[in-house]
């Protein structure tokens, strides 16, 4: 699992191709293209690619959400099992 600390100490390079290429990304994914296919149409070499894809389809990732009383609040997600839970001491 990423944690946020491990988020917020990324390499410089790839916090630069996650800016650059996240929308794309994104856009290409909700378009059903795999995710190889979607390295090729952006043309991001294999050794660049594969930090992106741990960063971006991470089976288990942590969310930040504000709810209606102006709580900052953490969940964990398992992408795998489609499950979220509350984390409690961030």
């Amino acid at each position: 699992m990423t944690t946020l600390e491990e988020v917020a100490s990324l390499h410089p390079k790839l916090l630069h191709n996650l800016e650059t290429h996240y929308h794309n990304i994104e856009k290409l994914y909700n378009d059903n293209l795999s995710r190889e296919e979607i390295r090729e149409q952006l043309q991001i070499p294999y050794e660049d690619w594969m930090p992106i894809d741990d960063v971006i389809f991470a089976i288990e990732s942590v969310h930040k959400s504000d709810n209606v009383f102006g709580e900052t609040l953490y969940y964990g997600h398992n992408s795998l099992a489609g499950k979220a839970w509350e984390i409690k001491d961030v």
